[in-house]
């Protein structure tokens, strides 16, 4: 995956019933990446699996610049590819799949763009994944169940959105990790 791609999240917003579905879905994205790597295609094809197929209804979609996550006011905010949720992905990849510079984004990057479904803590679970398949944020496994992600957001709504936003850049730091190859043993002295 080229630098560039490596900062960005997909986050889907779905109602608690989809969960299994999204999951499901999310395993079907990484049998495709496994098989055709990262690309226009895939990315179209990522579309068709979320919003051509009854694999799973998704309420909510975007992909936002993971580093550039803030809050502002009562919100998160980010800079986004475009702003029609997923649909543009895959031309946008296209015409920018070999670029690595942030700056090449201007026509495409939209800057602290607010993400309110994140806040729909009552109504949706959220997963954040790369743009290779690595789950940054799941908010059910996050909370261990629906009814907890409304009680803590309901409990301060600012510490939710804090812990949402450290957890999704904690995570994705840890996806940037070299893999340590099995068999090597890490020595602390």
């Amino acid at each position: 995956m080229e630098k560039i791609w490596k900062d960005w999240i997909i986050f889907l917003g779905f109602e608690p019933s989809e969960y299994d579905n999204a999951i499901v879905m999310t395993k079907m994205w990484n049998d495709h990446l496994a098989t055709h790597g990262l690309n226009a295609g895939s990315l179209e094809a990522f579309n068709k699996l979320l919003f051509d197929s009854s694999h799973v209804r998704i309420w909510h979609s975007c992909c936002v610049s993971c580093y550039s996550m803030h809050i502002e006011g009562p919100h998160i905010a980010a800079d986004w590819i475009d702003g029609g949720g997923l649909t543009n992905l895959p031309t946008v990849f296209a015409e920018h799949g070999d670029e690595t510079r942030i700056e090449d984004f201007d026509t495409y990057d939209i800057t602290d763009l607010q993400i309110h479904f994140f806040e729909e803590a009552s109504s949706y679970l959220v997963l954040g994944m790369t743009l290779d398949g690595h789950i940054v944020l799941d908010t059910k496994e996050k909370f261990g169940s629906f009814e907890e992600q409304k009680r803590k957001y309901k409990e301060s709504h600012n510490d939710y959105l804090m812990d949402f936003m450290k957890t999704v850049k904690e995570n994705h730091k840890k996806v940037l990790l070299p893999v340590v190859p099995k068999g090597i043993l890490k020595i602390s002295i």
